[in-house]
């Protein structure tokens, strides 16, 4: 009987345990993953972009409404963000580091979306166009 007590108190403990995925940034600085993009569907279609200094690649995306897309944003040089004011994203990426970011496709439109990281002289430059059809 003291077993199975044992036993039922330990599985009780385990399944009370949650995996938490943190990362660091440059500085040291741990969040959780969760916090800054969540876990690709499986369904979803990625979309494979580029951050050098003061470009996006590609710097216009066109999704179809209601459709699962996903950014994934490499930062090939320097540190940079990913905003989208009108859709509430606005995502840091530093050098070398690669970031899924969800786009949320229930509101049809052309949004402009822009580096909001100060990241040099060409930052002001540094925009694109999402079209969601």
């Amino acid at each position: 009987m003291k077993k199975h007590i044992i036993l039922v108190a330990g599985l009780l403990l385990l399944s009370a345990c949650v995996a938490v995925d943190t990362t660091s940034d440059t500085q040291g600085n741990t969040s959780s993953a969760a916090a800054s993009s969540e876990a690709v569907p499986s369904a979803a279609r990625v979309i494979e972009m580029t951050a050098t200094n003061w470009q996006f690649t590609p710097a216009a995306v066109t999704l179809q409404q209601g459709e699962n897309a996903v950014i994934r944003l490499a930062a090939t040089a320097g540190n940079h963000g990913f905003a989208v004011q009108e859709l509430g994203i606005n995502e840091a990426v530093n050098e070398g580091q690669t970031k899924d970011i969800t786009i949320p496709t229930d509101r049809p439109g052309t949004y402009r979306f822009r580096c909001s990281v100060p990241c040099g002289e060409g930052h002001t430059d540094m925009t694109g166009t999402l079209v969601i059809e």
